[in-house]
């Protein structure tokens, strides 16, 4: 039988917008975010797994989160959706 999911509360929702705001749950780090002004919360790795640039800085583009270094795309579950040195 699977382990159900495990939930940490991390931030209020009031503190998370459409900036990355990093935190913790358990020894692991994340930042957790708004894809769009008022939608659901995502939490994503504290760092891209491209060169593990720290997530803290990247940007909401276009409802994905865009790592600061070289641009990779993620969407709200966390699935790299553009790698733009790929064309």
């Amino acid at each position: 039988m699977a382990a159900a999911p495990r939930w940490f509360p991390v931030a209020r929702a009031a503190q998370v917008g459409t900036t990355p705001v990093p935190v913790t749950a358990g020894d692991q780090g994340y930042v957790v975010v708004r894809l769009r002004p008022g939608g659901e919360v995502s939490a994503f790795p504290a760092r891209c797994p491209h060169r593990l640039v720290p997530l803290a800085t990247a940007a909401v583009v276009d409802g994905r989160l865009q790592c600061p270094a070289h641009g990779w795309r993620f969407d709200g579950e966390g699935r790299c959706t553009e790698i733009p040195s790929l064309g």
